[in-house]
């Protein structure tokens, strides 16, 4: 490889980072290095040998073993020519990133745990950490992330985690933040002032993703409530937005265009009114991602009828629904109305999947012209069942490409190696995959 051979090492350092994936990178490197001199990239493929590739490239993953084999390594040459690196902890080694980390170069840091004093704030302050992935696993230094956080400049995305009611003044830093778009928090305790700051946040901020965790809603303030739901549910700028334990059955959702993409709702205590609320605002919204988790009035199917009804009039193709009890001759009626829902993907979730239930809907999405993907998530469901639901996929007046069903079988079922072989033959007759998966919980 002659004219190669001839690359200045700075040519050869703008070829390699443009390569995406590890092992084609890697096997670059392996292919190169009998030739010709690789410079510092000499030192990534040294690595290579005692790594995980997917730990080294494309993003530097420096957690404490990397860490300490770099500090007295030449290896650690390399490190400056990343434009991205993931930092795990690193308390101790705050001098040694400043030192050889790119002062360009985005951060993502992990932080397990905060030290009971944090030295060096101004150093850390000045890595250029974009996204933060926060947990408070310890009640004595809970509160030390008051002395860091709010010193980072440069973030735009922020996950926090606490099990000890102890980020007091965290939703306060939303609207002053520069450039913060994405917060995901999981904490015990809320206040009216954090939904005050929560609203000031959405008004102020074109806010991508946010997730929370919302302990006591319903003993927060009415107004405030109803202020923030308007300001998340009419953000233009929202992706992604998932919601636990925000009770929504006395809000008023004639205020709500729902234009986020992606709208996730955990242990809702979904009530068929509130489904039919939301149902009577999906015409006209940007929803293309809709996932209700654990919804409790399984014996009122009224909310779950009249959100299919309105599926062909919205936008939505992706709908999830987990934790349910699908029982009863009523669950038949929902079923047949998945014929005409416009969906791409369906998966369902429930503990168990009647005969008849799994009857009525093979035969609506063998109707139906849309669905192309169906998950059974953790539902026990009879074999025969299983094999009406794949020929129903792969029925072959269905003009539908790469059809597929999926079966997340519940733990506490046993299904044998013969019998997913003989689903899966099965389905390549039917002109679709079969996939299974055991859950892990």
């Amino acid at each position: 490889m002659p004219a190669i051979a001839t690359l200045p090492v700075d040519v050869l350092l703008k070829i390699a980072f443009t390569i995406p994936d590890a092992e084609d990178l890697f096997a670059f490197l392996e292919a190169l290095r009998v030739d010709i001199d690789l410079g510092p990239l000499e030192y990534l493929h040294q690595l290579g040998q005692t790594h995980e590739h997917t730990d080294l490239w494309p993003t530097l993953f420096l957690d404490s073993l990397l860490l300490d084999e770099l500090s007295t390594s030449p290896c650690q040459a390399v490190v400056k020519y990343y434009p991205s690196v993931i930092v795990e902890d690193g308390w101790e080694n705050i001098e040694w990133l400043k030192a050889h980390v790119n002062p360009m170069a985005t951060v993502e840091w992990y932080v397990n745990g905060f030290p009971q004093t944090v030295k060096n704030v101004d150093d850390w302050a000045k890595l250029q950490i974009t996204k933060a992935s926060i947990t408070i696993d310890n009640e004595t230094t809970a509160s030390t992330w008051k002395d860091v956080v709010p010193r980072l400049q440069h973030l735009t995305s922020l996950y926090v985690g606490d099990d000890f009611g102890q980020l007091d003044g965290i939703h306060a830093l939303l609207p002053t933040s520069h450039q913060l778009t994405n917060f995901e928090i999981f904490a015990t305790k809320m206040e009216n002032a954090d939904l005050m700051y929560l609203n000031q946040w959405f008004r102020s901020h074109p806010v991508q993703v946010f997730e929370s965790w919302f302990t006591e809603w319903r003993e927060l303030d009415y107004n405030l409530r109803q202020a923030l739901c308007e300001a998340m549910f009419n953000c233009p700028t929202l992706e992604r937005l998932r919601l636990t334990d925000c009770y929504l059955d006395d809000m008023d959702f004639t205020k709500f265009n729902f234009s986020m993409k992606s709208l996730l709702l955990d242990e809702l205590d979904s009530e068929s009114n509130v489904l039919i609320a939301l149902a009577s605002r999906l015409e006209g919204s940007k929803l293309t991602h809709l996932e209700i988790s654990d919804y409790v009035d399984d014996n009122n199917t009224k909310g779950m009828e009249c959100l299919l009804r309105a599926l062909p009039q919205s936008s939505i193709k992706s709908l999830t629904f987990s934790g349910l009890h699908i029982k009863g001759a009523a669950w038949c009626k929902v079923a047949r109305l998945f014929k005409n829902c416009g969906l791409e993907t369906l998966t369902l979730g429930s503990d168990e999947i009647s005969s008849d239930f799994a009857q009525s809907l093979a035969t609506a999405i063998q109707k139906n012209r849309t669905i192309s993907g169906l998950h059974l998530s953790k539902c026990q469901i009879a074999i025969s069942d299983l094999q009406r639901s794949i020929q129903s996929i792969g029925y072959s007046t269905r003009r539908v490409k790469n059809r597929q069903i999926k079966w997340t079988s519940p733990i506490s079922e046993t299904v044998s190696e013969t019998t997913i072989k003989a689903l899966e033959e099965y389905a390549t007759k039917c002109g679709c995959d079969f996939i299974h998966e055991r859950a892990l919980w």
